[in-house]
């Protein structure tokens, strides 16, 4: 990918049921944008894999770096993997929150489909202080690694089931 950012970018975020990446056939090569999914990376790992499965080669982004899509007004589609849908909102994968925040600050839609099932609310502690096996946080800190949050009907456009 080159420095130039594409001005259409589509956002997933969380790990999707497999037949969620059809709809992005005939998608520019260069629009969909990955969260990465930490702790564990498992959103850039499955949505990756299922993406160039079908021929769509999507770019990774770390989660943090979605605020800089926004401010540099390329986002035009944000979509969520969901756990649970109530009346009132949904639990989400980690990370939903903000990106629903700033789609709804940017006017942007945020769409939710169904999520690979999450067994766990929790991730270990230890895996948030290292990555790929290198101890990133000093001794003696703690970690808070949820893994699933509450996101407001207000900031949702969509539920596909």
């Amino acid at each position: 990918m080159s420095d130039k950012l594409p001005d259409h970018v589509i956002l997933l975020q969380g790990v999707f049921e497999e037949g969620f990446f059809d709809r992005f056939s005939g998608q520019p090569q260069d629009a969909i944008f990955i969260l990465e999914g930490r702790p564990g990376l498992t959103a850039a790992r499955s949505n990756g894999r299922a993406l160039v499965k079908r021929k769509i080669q999507p770019t990774v982004l770390a989660d943090n770096m979605a605020g800089f899509l926004f401010y540099k007004k390329r986002v035009k589609e944000v979509w969520m993997a969901y756990q649970s849908v109530y009346p009132e909102g949904a639990v989400c994968s980690i990370g939903a929150m903000i990106l629903a925040v700033l789609a709804k600050k940017h006017r942007i839609a945020v769409y939710l489909f169904k999520g690979r099932p999450q067994p766990d609310l929790m991730a270990k502690e230890k895996e948030i202080f290292s990555f790929n096996g290198q101890r990133v946080s000093a001794a003696g800190t703690r970690g808070y690694v949820p893994l699933l949050e509450w996101v407001d009907k207000k900031y949702i456009t969509k539920i596909y089931s």
